[in-house]
């Protein structure tokens, strides 16, 4: 009760009872019973202080005793691989022991349970609490096998794995199995569930074979190249995989998220999602703040057009002008006039901008230091770099207002030649005619 362990909420948590109650058939009594044992035995081991210091030989652990988490499933689970066959148990003795070594192990199983799976949750936004092992058995022998200290370090360590994280491992993938493993597993068979069974694949040495099965729970960039995917994290050896630190749980936000929120909240499935949420709310904020920039361009831009102006227009006269409402044009002038083509629409628009075009350059020209006598004033440079922008401005409009025309001039070609020229002035002349005849019963 005094140990760290007692005051870790996530430990006494729904997802941490859930994983104990399915791993004694819903059997209430058993599962509390195994609780307890579990949390006397985190206490014994001083789980948070393993978890806190260091491992000095673990680069040494790594080389002599391949094992890695690397990368996550199609599932989102983390990739756990380990390679037995490659253990060197007398190197391995040198520089740790037998009792270290099973340290080191429970404090990665630790992190999977506190770290890995909380991470692969948050980036998944489901609650992701187990993982897919691959076991690869290239270069197991008898030597290992009859190696009396690894026989009794294997043993220890699938007690710890089965008293302590239950129900943390979706699926095992076992290749390059060699003959008498196959054998001694056919023998093993019968004495497994069925629930067990299917969690446990078995090929051989048929790389074509195994690399297509995995490809097929794991994406190819996410598999390490030695197993058929295409990750080589270093960029030249396929074994680097095994030494570097690949996944959600290195990734600096949802270690944030892990770091400063609750994990007992964190896996639940509201709390999983948190990630996403994060995402989706930046994203909210950053296409807000780009409205609000455009809104304030589009606001000084009509600032300095309004400066510009009353700058080009000095007069109010003349401004006034320039700002009064066109003539009404009585309705039999559009009557009486004859039908104009969309070409035809569309060279008079370009001749009509292109005399306003030609009076904004004019207006821009008027205020450059050339035409004025004397040195210009900091107010007509101001003005004319004011014009200038303006004059840009326009032209952007009057491409895009163009560009349009000349669709719907485009357009109009098209239904003429779909539906025939005689048609479209039958349909003229007949709204001709109306229109003629609403004039009269007005009149």
């Amino acid at each position: 009760p005094d140990s760290p362990e007692a005051n870790t909420p996530y430990l006494r948590s729904d997802h941490m009872l859930l994983r104990f109650l399915i791993a004694r058939q819903w059997d209430v009594e058993r599962a509390v019973a195994m609780l307890r044992e579990h949390y006397t035995w985190l206490a014994d081991a001083k789980m948070s202080q393993l978890l806190r210091d260091p491992f000095p030989e673990e680069a040494h652990i790594k080389i002599c005793y391949p094992q890695a988490y690397h990368g996550v499933d199609k599932q989102g689970r983390p990739l756990y691989i380990e390679r037995p066959g490659a253990l060197d148990m007398p190197k391995l003795l040198q520089t740790t022991t037998p009792e270290r070594l099973l340290e080191y192990i429970s404090a990665s199983c630790e992190l999977q349970i506190r770290r890995r799976l909380p991470a692969c949750s948050l980036l998944k936004g489901e609650i992701v609490d187990k993982s897919l092992n691959i076991i690869d058995l290239s270069g197991l022998g008898f030597g290992i096998v009859k190696h009396t200290t690894a026989r009794r370090f294997t043993l220890e360590l699938l007690k710890m794995l089965q008293d302590h994280y239950p129900e943390s491992v979706g699926q095992t993938v076992i290749v390059n199995a060699p003959w008498f493993f196959t054998s001694t597993f056919a023998l093993v068979k019968p004495m497994l569930d069925d629930k067990t069974l299917a969690k446990i694949s078995i090929f051989g040495t048929d790389c074509k074979a195994y690399s297509a099965a995995l490809l097929k729970l794991v994406d190819a960039d996410q598999l390490p190249a030695l197993f058929g995917g295409t990750c080589i994290c270093d960029g030249h050896d396929k074994l680097s995989c095994m030494k570097s630190v690949k996944g959600p749980w290195a990734d600096e936000a949802i270690c944030g998220i892990i770091d400063n929120e609750p994990l007992e909240e964190i896996m639940t499935p509201a709390g999983c999602r948190r990630l996403h949420e994060q995402i989706t709310k930046k994203g909210s904020h950053r296409k807000q703040e780009q409205r609000d920039q455009q809104q304030d361009q589009q606001g000084q831009r009509t600032e300095v057009a309004q400066s510009a102006f009353h700058v080009a227009i000095p007069g109010s006269a003349s401004r006034q002008a320039l700002i009064a409402p066109a003539p009404e044009i009585p309705a039999s002038a559009f009557s009486s006039a004859p039908p104009l083509a969309p070409a035809q629409v569309m060279r008079e628009h370009e001749d009509d901008e292109g005399e306003d075009l030609d009076t904004f350059v004019a207006l821009s020209q008027c205020m450059s230091p050339d035409s004025q006598q004397g040195a210009p004033t900091a107010e007509l440079q101001h003005a004319r770099l004011q014009a200038t922008f303006l004059l840009e401005e326009y032209r952007r409009h009057e491409e895009a207002h163009m560009t349009t025309l000349r669709q719907w001039v485009g357009e109009f070609q098209d239904l003429v030649a779909e539906i025939g020229q005689p048609t479209i002035e039958r349909a003229r002349s007949y709204y001709d005619s109306r229109s003629l005849w609403q004039q009269a019963v007005q009149e």
